[in-house]
């Protein structure tokens, strides 16, 4: 799996980014997992075609120090279907500029 990590975070930052996630995201009922919509824009053709599959999302994981953002476009009807996929250059931009914003909003030590 193609990610992107960001790790040696502080207990305090960490709490920061749960606060944020727990506001902000899709959460999934597994414990620092959290899935961020892919804003209809940054869809490719294939997946705005695929209405039945949207919302498009990226996941994102918290655990102790890391925080773990996947770079896997997944439809909100699962992964068996061709509109899932490794994100393109536009949407991994966007994916990027996300966790940066993250972590300009927080303020986090990194």
């Amino acid at each position: 799996m193609r990610s992107l990590l960001i790790d040696e975070l502080t207990p305090k930052d960490v709490a920061k980014i749960k606060d944020y996630l727990d506001s902000a995201a899709l959460t999934t009922g597994v414990r620092g997992l959290y899935w961020i919509t892919l804003p209809e824009e940054k869809l490719s053709s294939l997946q705005k075609s695929h209405m039945d599959c949207q919302p498009h999302k990226f996941a994102v994981e918290l655990d102790d120090d890391w925080l773990k953002v996947e770079l896997l476009i997944r439809p909100a009807a699962g992964l068996r279907c061709e509109c899932c996929g490794m994100a393109d250059q536009e949407q991994r931009a966007h994916i990027l500029a996300w966790a940066d914003d993250l972590i300009q909003r927080l303020d986090l030590a990194t």
